[in-house]
């Protein structure tokens, strides 16, 4: 399976980048581009693991669980628990291990191709009409709670992790 690098001309970029969330966002562009136009399962490792934590945080403040689910990178859902864990945020990472048990119980599908059924069954449930969505309340206030006690935080551990692996 190919894998996903970066080109010097990108760590470059990322390593010139104005602020942060400018790095991590680099790393996401070219990861979104493998993930839309080739195979997602080609990204793996760290350059993953950002992308993972950025969509997270991207759909879990845009509107919750429903959207981290809903949104096109819901496809990663299940890979998202490890990469929060790796980049230093186990805090997040339970969240996200109790959002997945709504549905669906560990262990999880090795790659986002075998993880598709799963996450159709997640979103079909979702849409049920007897689906009660309160039950991702205390997820969401969980992880709200941590989230607000320093923003920054999140996007620190990220920034660093990518510097630490930058040349993987």
């Amino acid at each position: 399976m190919p894998r996903l690098v970066l080109t010097e001309a990108q760590k470059q970029a990322i390593r010139q980048a104005q602020s942060p969330e400018a790095a991590c966002h680099l790393v996401c562009d070219v990861a979104d581009d493998a993930f839309f136009s080739g195979n997602p399962d080609d990204i793996t490792g760290w350059i993953r693991d950002v992308l993972c934590v950025e969509t997270f945080f991207g759909a879990m403040c845009d509107g919750g669980v429903d959207t981290w689910f809903d949104w096109d990178h819901g496809r990663l859902a299940h890979l998202v628990p490890d990469a929060l864990r790796a980049v230093g945020l186990p805090e997040f990472a339970s969240c996200a291990d109790k959002a997945l048990a709504v549905h669906f119980p560990p262990p999880y599908p090795a790659t986002i191709q075998d993880w598709s059924e799963a996450i159709e069954h997640i979103r079909d449930a979702q849409l049920e009409e007897d689906f009660d969505d309160s039950v991702y309340d205390a997820i969401e206030q969980e992880f709200f709670a941590l989230y607000h006690a320093d923003k920054t935080c999140f996007r620190t551990k990220l920034h660093r992790y990518v510097l630490e692996h930058l040349e993987d």
